[in-house]
């Protein structure tokens, strides 16, 4: 997890219910709904959270990060192959 995770997470989490609450303003007048401010989309997002948060976590630990070291070994072997390429193409041009 990087530094600049956390910054763009904490944006998501207010940024969700902002667009819940802008999604639920244009459909609430279809339906005969009264539409609804932004403390009750935010409130909705913090339950999210609290239920996804622990499940997110048992999921890793249950993992062992092994999703991470793929993709980190995915990249490695994407480096090793770009540089044996270049190496490679030097090679036959001279």
């Amino acid at each position: 997890m990087t530094y600049s995770a956390i910054p763009r997470g904490t944006a998501g989490f207010f940024f969700s219910p902002w667009l819940t609450m802008m999604f639920w303003g244009v459909i609430a007048p279809e339906f005969d709904m009264k539409t609804i401010g932004y403390p009750l989309p935010m409130l909705a997002t913090i339950a999210v959270w609290l239920v996804i948060a622990p499940l997110a976590g048992a999921t890793a630990k249950q993992t062992g990060g092994r999703a991470s070291a793929l993709a980190e070994r995915r990249c490695l072997q994407a480096r090793r192959s770009s540089r044996t390429d270049r190496e490679g193409s030097t090679r036959h041009a001279t």
